[in-house]
């Protein structure tokens, strides 16, 4: 099982978890739990790479541009659904050429 649960950990270039292994072998036929998939990949030293999260720093001034702009110039109501949505102005953009 650990040869497997390393192979799958391979293709995906370290990307996966333990949930997502587990779900895998389940799709080619293995039964097998979670934990136990948790627990042998503990013990080869496999951890999926984890998602970071990035946030950028805008001074008040830039947020307060931001925020003006993001004001909705009209709303519409969806014709299913019969709820307001925005509608944003937006510009066009001046192509450059060389």
């Amino acid at each position: 099982m650990k040869s497997k649960i390393r192979t799958i950990f391979d293709e995906s270039a370290g990307r996966y978890g333990s949930p997502i292994i587990w779900k895998a072998l389940q799709e080619k036929g293995y039964e097998v739990s979670r934990k136990r998939v948790a627990r042998l990949m503990q013990e080869l030293g496999l951890t999926g790479r984890v998602a970071r999260v990035v946030r950028a720093l805008i001074s008040f001034s830039m947020a307060a541009t931001l925020n003006k702009a993001m004001q909705p110039t009209s709303y519409f109501v969806h014709p299913l659904r019969g709820c307001f949505a925005p509608i944003f102005a937006q510009k066009a953009h001046k192509v450059s050429r060389p």
